[in-house]
């Protein structure tokens, strides 16, 4: 699987990314790409370029990537993010591909007052990012199927 290194640029993890949502001829969720965002002096990364897929329905869910200049990539999904790590370009596109086909739930668990936001996914869906070693599976709850979730997002049209 291919990881962008310290030495090579950001620009095509960006251009691959565009190339799926380009292919994808969605109508309704809007690409914006950000190079060089502003960093949080705080965090311990340089965020060299940051995407975000703005859906027109709140229905549908938005979703954040950010890659730093040391190759590692981030994703905020929903209201759920994961901080950048090493992840690779495949297991990105295939969350996005599950993103985009509304296979993707967010659950609450806990009492009223301590409720933890988890998505949910299909464990066929966790399968393949697993083959694909994404490293943030345990953040996510498996179904065989969607039956009654808090919030079952709508695919991208």
């Amino acid at each position: 699987m291919e990881r962008i290194s310290a030495q090579d640029n950001s620009k095509s993890y960006v251009e691959k990314i565009e190339t799926w949502f380009k292919n994808k001829n969605f109508s309704n969720v809007n690409l914006q790409v950000k190079q060089k965002p502003k960093n949080d002096p705080q965090d311990s990364y340089i965020v060299a370029a940051e995407m975000t897929f703005e859906p027109s329905s709140s229905k549908m869910m938005k979703v954040e990537i950010w890659i730093t200049n040391s190759g590692k990539m981030g994703i905020k999904m929903g209201s759920i993010g994961q901080e950048p790590d090493d992840v690779s370009i495949e297991a990105i596109i295939a969350l996005l591909e599950i993103i985009s086909g509304g296979k993707i739930a967010e659950s609450n668990s806990g009492f009223w007052i301590f409720k933890n936001k988890k998505l949910t996914l299909l464990e066929s869906d966790c399968q393949k990012l697993s083959n694909l070693k994404y490293i943030y599976l345990d953040r996510f709850s498996k179904l065989k199927s969607f039956g009654k979730t808090v919030a079952k997002y709508d695919p991208w049209r």
